[in-house]
């Protein structure tokens, strides 16, 4: 890493300021828990430590490590959603600045811009660095520990046991906190142990094979533990996004397609993923030349990562795949750094035209999000309104996908007096008739509360347009507000409504 001028820290450190704003500014907005999120959430509150290593609840997995500071996080400060989500955040600012570290590591100073600039406007990284959830830690980790690698390089290919000590204990522990480390530094030692078998190094072979020995042992010891503890709807999700190694279907060639796509809508998102994966491209074929051995990590991770996905274990999506984005971002940034190089000379405006289209859009979109943070299924707000017009008497219906939530806001001190129905789930077209029955069930109730969050599209029916076309035929709505994501109808279903 060369020395930079006043001016480069200057940048560098304005763009990490950038990043750990825009973090901020999403934890502080403070968007209510949506389905995911209290799925995890009751299971952090309503068990103990111990209770936490088994299965959980509502086909839930986390790392124990994660799983434990969270559980120490409630014991110390509460349940809020500040609290819950202050462990992702300070992960995700971490990242930032670690990310800030690792890339003048690998890339020269333009490509350390734009990959910061990409790092820190990312959406999907700024959308997780506030959600009750591991995906930005696992990305905070994988960030770390290629850190922790490039910093050590040297020490490590010299076969210095005090650098592969160190590497060996921040890879056990990473394992602890994120399960896709597993991969990352599986990667490394892949790479690693193959070239001591190239040198034909007894020294590193058994420097290297040890530090393996290490990993395999963390990873073992969790599988006992922790890992094996994973229910059967879970193992039967992981199956469903399963990406297998070798194409025998024209879907599996779709799933490729979708392999691909995903990878490249880590980094800023769908809107640009064209010009995201030609950077990648060219990013790694600019790296492999540099020799750069991070190429070789990071295929040896995703390889690592695909495998398991062939087997059931790690299903093709966004936010499970996210720990890959600090990579990705690496081989755009050194991506644009090539293309930006290649081009000055001959072609000078083609490198910042294509800049402005890579980055325009998501440029726009995290200051827009900066000024308006948008809520994912806002059920707090329509709480409280329910707790603000209250009157006794009143009964609540909760869609059977927000009662979550609910019980997460109950606990939090939201209160209801009167008689609540938890609605049926409905998974198929021909489960519709528990619609009519739960329709019944409240039929009657002069002052109803509706409450819908996260529903359900089945077979092209929407589950609350066809609840509310029933009621509508039965009684008469008073009123309704909507959020994001969530919705809440009052209804007199002691009267029928007027016809004209």
């Amino acid at each position: 890493m060369t020395q930079r001028s006043p001016v480069q820290r200057a940048t560098i450190l304005a763009l990490v300021a950038i990043g750990v704003a825009l973090r901020l500014r999403e934890y502080l907005a403070n968007r209510s828990l949506w389905l995911d999120e209290s799925y995890l959430a009751l299971n952090l509150i309503e068990r103990s430590f111990a209770g936490l290593v088994g299965t959980l609840d509502n086909g839930q997995a986390a790392p124990v490590g994660f799983l434990f500071a969270e559980r120490l996080v409630i014991t110390m400060f509460g349940s809020s959603e500040h609290a819950l989500r202050a462990l992702p955040l300070l992960a995700s600012i971490c990242a930032v600045v670690v990310f800030a570290r690792l890339a003048p590591m690998v890339l020269g100073f333009t490509g350390t811009v734009f990959a910061l600039v990409i790092f820190a406007v990312s959406e999907p990284l700024i959308y997780y660095a506030a959600e009750v959830k591991q995906y930005g830690v696992d990305a905070a980790v994988a960030t770390i520990i290629w850190w922790t690698f490039t910093a050590l390089r040297s020490r490590l290919e010299d076969n210095q046991w005090p650098a592969w000590t160190t590497a060996a204990v921040v890879g056990a522990v990473a394992m602890c906190v994120s399960h896709p480390a597993v991969f990352v530094v599986g990667g490394f030692a892949i790479y690693a142990l193959t070239r001591a078998v190239l040198l034909r190094s007894r020294r590193a072979i058994l420097i290297s094979g040890a530090a393996g020995l290490v990993w395999l042992g963390t990873f073992l010891a969790l599988y006992v533990v922790s890992l094996r503890f994973v229910s059967p709807e879970l193992q039967t999700a992981w199956r469903g996004g399963a990406i297998p190694l070798m194409p025998s279907t024209s879907r599996h060639v779709t799933q490729y397609v979708d392999l691909v796509w995903t990878l490249g809508m880590l980094a800023l998102g769908r809107q640009v993923l064209p010009l995201v994966t030609l950077s990648a491209l060219v990013g790694i074929v600019a790296l492999w030349k540099r020799g750069q051995p991070h190429v070789f990590w990071f295929a040896g991770t995703f390889a690592l990562a695909w495998l398991a996905s062939s087997i059931g274990k790690y299903p093709l999506a966004l936010r499970l795949w996210l720990f890959l984005a600090p990579a990705v971002i690496l081989l755009v940034g050194a991506g644009i750094e090539e293309i930006w190089l290649r081009t000055r000379l001959t072609f000078r405006v083609f490198a910042p035209l294509f800049v402005v289209l890579l980055l325009v859009y998501p440029l726009a979109i995290a200051g827009d999000s900066a000024k308006r943070p948008r809520g994912k299924e806002e059920i707090r707000p329509l709480l409280q309104h329910i707790e603000r017009h209250y009157r006794d008497g009143d009964a609540l219906y909760v869609y059977y996908a927000a009662q979550h939530a609910m019980r997460y806001y109950a606990m939090q001190g939201w209160r209801f007096a009167g008689p609540i129905k938890i609605g049926t789930m409905v998974v198929t077209s021909e489960n519709r008739y528990q619609i009519e029955d739960d329709v019944d069930a409240i039929r009657g109730q002069p002052h109803v509360w509706v409450l819908f969050s996260h529903v359900s599209q089945t077979d092209g029916l929407n589950d609350e347009t066809l609840f509310l076309h029933l009621l509508d035929r039965v009684g008469v709505r008073l009123d309704s507000v909507r959020t994001t994501g969530a919705s809440l109808y009052l209804y007199d279903l002691s009267r029928a409504p007027v016809t004209r």
